[in-house]
């Protein structure tokens, strides 16, 4: 008698947990992923239909269906990861880029700097050369004028002292000559003298002998007086003669005296003064030739300098030329440079160009990619949901299963054909027919029903064996 009365137990049990299944099914297909979720209509129409269709799902799709989020997740995060690696690298070359361009602008303004510098360097070596240089040749023109002047000076003095001296010289001839001339005809007196004096002493002489013919004729009683007329006026005559060649005599002598005395001092003057003349042109020789040493002195200082200066010149304008080159040089490194700085800023440019691309790409698609993973966060949540109900509603199924399997042993220990023991799904495939045959009053649609969900509770229950085998491997 006990035994009917568990059956029915059993069976209601089996019924329960077989009417349980399919709401566990149905809520798994409804947390599914989006595209997998049907219209209102058709989930409806579902579950109307629910009672009807077996849910042919394995626990093995369920779990592949919960890992796919989390590999699409986990795959999001790694793009998103790279996409944020490849911004970095995109931001560390914008800045590197940068950077090349604020110390490419800072060698320019260097070199500009050093270039403007060494321009202003030359140019005030270029003024300072132009005014030693203008400054020399000026003192070298005045000192060549005043060395002019002074040899013009000095040979003007000496061509007038030359002047002088042949003027004097020729004074002094003359002087000479008319002393001579003064000789000759003091000579010539001298001799008119003595001629004179010869005539004197010659009429002396004829005036005594007429004055001793006088006296003889006195002396005779003088016989004839024409003659002695004639005497008388002879004598007359002769001492008028005389008395003025004694005058002609005394002035001549006179007039030698003088002529002698004037030349003489004449001479001694033009000595005088020849001496004096010579002495001075003497000093002004002894000055014009110290002034002279002193000039090829100055003259031999000017040169050295002038020597030194061109050396310095020459100095310069190696310096100049050095520093032109090396202008050069710059202006050439400073173009390189510009033309470095245009390259670099084209392509600084151009990765900014292809950063900012990447950049639009990147945060379009880490927009995209975060709503993917807002998606699969969502998906996983409702899978992580989904995933607990079934997990409870596996423990659940667990214990009825359990008390299944307890019933079907204890339903396999009462009913036993010829001693043999009778697999507990046969029975639980007898109990269903009976079940199902005891029934016959009830509707077409219950029975329906009620078969539908049984062959759901076997099916569950064999997907769930099924589980607990690969969870046990």
């Amino acid at each position: 008698m006990q035994t009917p009365t568990s059956r029915p137990g059993s069976l209601q049990m089996v019924q329960k947990s077989s009417s349980s299944t399919p709401r566990v099914v149905r809520k798994l297909k409804v947390t599914g992923s989006d595209s997998d979720s049907p219209s209102p209509v058709s989930k409806m129409t579902k579950d109307n239909k629910s009672s009807k269709v077996i849910d042919r799902r394995s626990p093995r799709n369920l779990i592949t269906e919960k890992k796919k989020p989390i590999t699409r997740v986990s795959e999001l995060e790694s793009q998103l990861s790279h996409l944020q690696d490849e911004l970095q690298k995109t931001k560390d070359q914008l800045t590197s880029s940068e950077s090349l361009k604020r110390k490419a602008e800072l060698e320019a303004d260097e070199a500009k700097r050093h270039l403007a510098a060494t321009s202003a360097e030359l140019q005030e070596t270029r003024i300072q050369l132009d005014e030693i240089s203008e400054s020399e040749d000026s003192r070298l023109q005045e000192l060549r004028k005043l060395s002019h002047d002074r040899d013009r000076a000095w040979q003007s003095e000496l061509e007038a002292v030359q002047k002088q001296h042949e003027l004097q010289s020729a004074a002094l001839s003359s002087a000479i000559n008319e002393i001579q001339k003064l000789k000759a005809q003091l000579e010539r007196a001298r001799e008119d003298s003595t001629r004179a004096e010869a005539e004197l002493e010659e009429s002396r002489d004829r005036v005594r002998s007429l004055e001793g013919k006088k006296s003889v004729v006195e002396k005779t009683g003088g016989a004839d007086e024409e003659l002695l007329e004639s005497l008388r006026t002879e004598v007359q005559n002769l001492q008028a003669e005389l008395e003025a060649a004694e005058r002609s005599y005394r002035d001549e002598y006179i007039q030698s005296t003088l002529e002698i005395r004037n030349a003489y001092e004449l001479v001694e003057r033009a000595k005088s003064e020849s001496n004096y003349k010579v002495a001075e042109l003497k000093s002004m020789l002894d000055e014009s030739k110290t002034d002279i040493q002193e000039l090829t002195e100055r003259e031999i200082e000017l040169e050295l300098n002038s020597e030194t200066l061109e050396s310095t010149l020459r100095d310069l304008t190696s310096k100049l030329y050095e520093k032109s080159l090396e202008i050069e040089r710059m202006a050439k490194e400073n173009e390189l440079l510009k033309s470095e700085m245009e390259k670099k800023e084209v392509e600084r440019r151009k990765i900014e160009h292809e950063g900012l691309i990447k950049l639009s790409a990147l945060t379009e698609e880490a927009s995209k990619s975060g709503k993917r993973a807002e998606r699969a966060a969502e998906q996983l949540d409702a899978t992580q949901v989904s995933h607990s109900e079934l997990e409870a509603e596996l423990r659940r199924l667990k214990v009825q299963s359990d008390q299944w399997r307890k019933a079907a042993e204890v339903a396999t220990a009462m009913l036993s054909v010829n001693g043999k023991r009778v697999d507990y799904r046969v029975i639980g495939g007898k109990l269903g027919s009976e079940n199902g045959g005891g029934d016959t009053d009830d509707d077409e649609c219950g029975a329906d029903e009620e078969s539908g969900k049984k062959r759901n509770g076997n099916n569950v229950l064999r997907k769930i064996g099924e589980l607990l085998k690969k969870g046990q491997k």
